[in-house]
């Protein structure tokens, strides 16, 4: 998630969905250890940014990450919590 702002206008936040692909034994990590909403760092090499236009006349634009490296950091529970779920 990132903020911008300016002098002279209110600050908005946006949200910027990236789309992660993650091949052979770094999917089965991401998998088993990140459930939705999981804080992870991914380097990548490759970046694929597209454009296109909706069904409904709307500009719309994605980005896609071929993972090199995951780094996980949430903090593992051990005790049975119950996290806070995401409506998505």
């Amino acid at each position: 998630m990132w903020q911008a702002s300016a002098r002279r206008s209110i600050a908005k936040q946006q949200t910027l969905w990236v789309r992660v692909n993650a091949w052979n034994g770094l999917g089965d990590v991401a998998v088993k250890f990140l459930p939705k909403g999981s804080l992870a760092q991914i380097e990548s090499s490759w970046l694929r940014p597209s454009a296109w236009i909706d069904k409904n006349g709307e500009p719309r634009v994605t980005l896609d990450i071929d993972a090199n490296r995951l780094i996980l950091l949430d903090r593992v529970t051990t005790n049975e919590q119950e996290t806070e779920q995401i409506p998505f």
